[in-house]
């Protein structure tokens, strides 16, 4: 538990991305990351990190070149609540503005009895508004930022999301859930403004007590007709 650990990764990528807004960017180059992490007491971990990020970028049909370095830090709370903080500085190396990005999440599972039990999960976000559009939040769908029944290609300078669960034990191993989602990305809004996501779902997670879990769900939009489903290993946050 006493010390740090250390790990240093390297990315070659080339992603061609649309939003939902039609924005839309093409960046291709490399992603050099290195972590350092170190438990501060049992319940508390920290983790600092530095990136080099290196693209060559078309964001709404304008080339240019990124090349930033990238500090984070993250705090992690792993007890009755789980709790994330985060931290990003993106300096820029060509010598035009920088950026920030400040975000949290926080997750309480809460037993109702032996066969059942509720869980919420809150996350926000709030970034500088000189994010480039690559580099901002963006989520939706059944992706790290979960809107299950919404589209996957959401953006924003800022957002938040509130995802509710219930497990139902149905028989050794099966678990019955039903979901409901609620949030959004944006920009410069005001909250009264904002569009927001509601979104409701069902699903059956299969746990082999293997340390996983093998997830089926289906995700309806209350706000349009926009309908997802997901199958994987693990389960949305």
């Amino acid at each position: 538990m006493n010390g740090w650990n250390y790990t240093l990764n390297y990315y070659n990528f080339d992603v061609e991305f649309e939003f939902i807004d039609q924005q839309e960017f093409h960046a291709s180059g490399h992603h050099l990351v290195f972590d350092s992490k170190r438990y501060l007491t049992n319940d508390w971990r920290q983790i600092i990190g530095i990136e080099f990020y290196s693209a060559d970028t078309i964001i709404n049909d304008e080339s240019l070149s990124q090349n930033y370095l990238i500090f984070n830090t993250k705090a992690e709370l792993t007890k009755d609540v789980n709790l994330n903080l985060y931290g990003t500085y993106l300096l820029n190396l060509d010598g035009d503005s920088s950026s920030w990005k400040l975000a949290f999440d926080c997750t309480h599972e809460q037993p109702l009895s032996s066969s059942n039990k509720f869980i919420i999960s809150a996350k926000a976000g709030v970034s500088s508004k000189d994010t480039p559009l690559n580099l901002q939040f963006n989520g939706g769908g059944f992706n790290l930022l979960p809107l299950r029944g919404s589209a996957s290609n959401l953006r924003g300078f800022n957002y938040g999301i509130i995802n509710l669960e219930f497990h139902q034990l149905l028989t050794a191993g099966f678990w019955g859930i039903a979901f409901s989602d609620f949030g959004q990305f944006w920009d410069d809004q005001s909250l009264a403004d904002i569009d927001w996501e509601k979104n409701l779902g069902v699903g059956v997670a299969y746990d082999p007590s293997l340390g996983f879990v093998i997830r089926l769900d289906f995700a309806k939009s209350l706000k349009d007709d926009n309908f997802g489903w997901n199958i994987g290993i693990g389960h949305s946050f």
